[in-house]
């Protein structure tokens, strides 16, 4: 009778224990899709704000932090505004844009994502951080895979930084700085 006892109260302690870990983990996903689609309503929100996109012709999908663009834009320039605002969205762990075509496009998409995710990179490294990077001066391009640098900026500091950003950012293969310290 004990034993019987025994087994019917470690049977319950289990069964009690795996409900507990379903729970968790339930709530643990509804957590990370209310986080995505926070994510996506914010990355849309900023679109419709922006003049030059068409927010219609963009569709997003969030998938644990990694954002995904696809739909069409008209311009090399609204390939990069709609990577750099969405890489720019807090939250956001990676910009996929491999979907996102642009119908008069002269470089190819790696270039344009690298380059726009620089930009977005830099963006949200001058909203949340106090040493701002000043890159009105300075020119970003990308072609193969390897990022080029023209231009002047104000100090070896805060050019030290930019270097930075753009090496972390993916798929960069190379810098060229050519930046002068004026």
């Amino acid at each position: 009778m004990y034993l019987r006892t025994l087994k019917v109260g470690l049977f319950l302690i289990c069964s009690l224990l795996f409900s507990v870990s379903a729970m968790a983990n339930a709530i643990g996903t509804t957590q990370r899709v209310i986080k995505d689609s926070a994510i996506t309503t914010a990355v849309k929100g900023k679109y419709i704000k922006e003049r030059s996109l068409d927010s219609f012709d963009i569709n997003v999908k969030t998938q644990k932090g990694v954002v995904y663009l696809s739909g069409e834009v008209n311009t090399d320039e609204q390939f990069n505004k709609a990577v750099s605002l969405a890489t720019a969205t807090n939250g956001v762990k990676q910009v996929d844009a491999a979907d996102l075509r642009i119908k008069k496009g002269r470089l190819t998409r790696a270039d344009l994502t690298i380059v726009a995710s620089i930009e977005g990179n830099l963006l949200r490294h001058n909203l949340t951080e106090r040493n701002k990077i000043d890159i009105d001066n300075v020119t970003i391009k990308s072609r193969e895979q390897e990022v080029y640098l023209t231009g002047q900026m104000k100090s070896k500091k805060e050019k030290n930084q930019l270097l930075r950003i753009v090496k972390k950012t993916d798929n960069v293969k190379k810098v060229h700085d050519e930046i002068d310290i004026v």
